[in-house]
């Protein structure tokens, strides 16, 4: 699977407490052999944080915690973050990714 191209799934989450985890659920039970899954927490002021901590403990995804800087800077961070992927995914977090 070394052979594919690497791709980042970049996730933007902001107050999403009733969806985040559906989204999460669907991206990790995607096929594809080289990928990564990164989730933003853009300021939540609701439960979505401890959500998303869960969840990446549960399976080893990166999550970063910020106050709020913006959809705009917190999608140029995300890309700034991930230079090695060939290809970057990004997805709300009040979306799912079908199989």
């Amino acid at each position: 699977m070394a052979d594919l191209p690497l791709v980042t799934v970049c996730v933007l989450a902001h107050n999403h407490d009733l969806y985040i985890e559906e989204c999460i659920q669907s991206i990790l039970a995607q096929t594809y052999g080289n990928w990564q899954l990164f989730v933003w927490d853009n300021g939540s002021a609701d439960n979505t944080p401890n959500i998303i901590l869960s969840l990446s403990k549960q399976y080893g995804f990166t999550f970063c915690l910020s106050e709020n800087i913006g959809i705009c800077k917190a999608f140029n961070a995300m890309l700034d973050a991930h230079p090695d992927s060939q290809y970057i995914c990004f997805i709300s977090a009040d979306d799912v990714m079908m199989h």
